[in-house]
């Protein structure tokens, strides 16, 4: 009886070690390529993470050059940190949009909106209301949040949903 527990504990353990070793590469973000809302919330999540590389598999054409331009760029430590800072102001992101601009099975395109809550540096905040702070140069009141709505244009290549460029507004 207990050595049966302990093959069937063995083998528990080496088939959890095995689905480790099989699916390592699919990396820390889980992304469905015929969904092209699946492959933006995993770029948002890869924005907010710094994690530039993983991007290299969701996006393609022009996006795939400036991400691996930016991931180029990390190596300098300044960048690096500069990078590291400007994703630690995300607040939020929620997918709000998308749209379909497919007139042909050869050119599919879709359009997926995220908007996005960031955190403006302020000065001192006003304890009675937590999204506005006073600007001690002006004594103006002045938002400790943006709003910001990206638009993330995907293209169907080789049966798999690609973001080829990004544009926000």
């Amino acid at each position: 009886m207990i050595k049966n527990l302990f093959y069937m504990i063995l083998i528990t353990f080496s088939t959890i070690s095995l689905q480790r070793i099989i699916y390592s590469d699919e990396g820390r973000y889980k992304y469905d390529y015929s969904d092209p809302q699946s492959i933006v919330n995993s770029a948002c999540l890869m924005l907010m993470n710094s994690d530039y590389s993983e991007m290299l598999n969701i996006t393609d054409l022009m996006e795939k050059k400036r991400t691996q331009q930016t991931l180029d760029a990390t190596t300098n430590a300044e960048t690096r940190d500069a990078l590291l800072k400007e994703a630690g102001k995300i607040i939020s992101y929620e997918l709000v949009g998308i749209e379909d601009f497919t007139n042909d099975v050869t050119n599919q395109l879709m359009v997926v909106t995220v908007k996005w809550t960031l955190k403006i540096d302020s000065k001192a905040p006003i304890e009675n209301d937590p999204f506005k702070a006073m600007n001690g140069a002006t004594g103006r009141y002045q938002k400790q949040e943006s709003i910001v709505f990206t638009d993330y244009l995907l293209k169907k290549i080789n049966d798999k949903w690609k973001i080829i460029s990004k544009k926000s507004k």
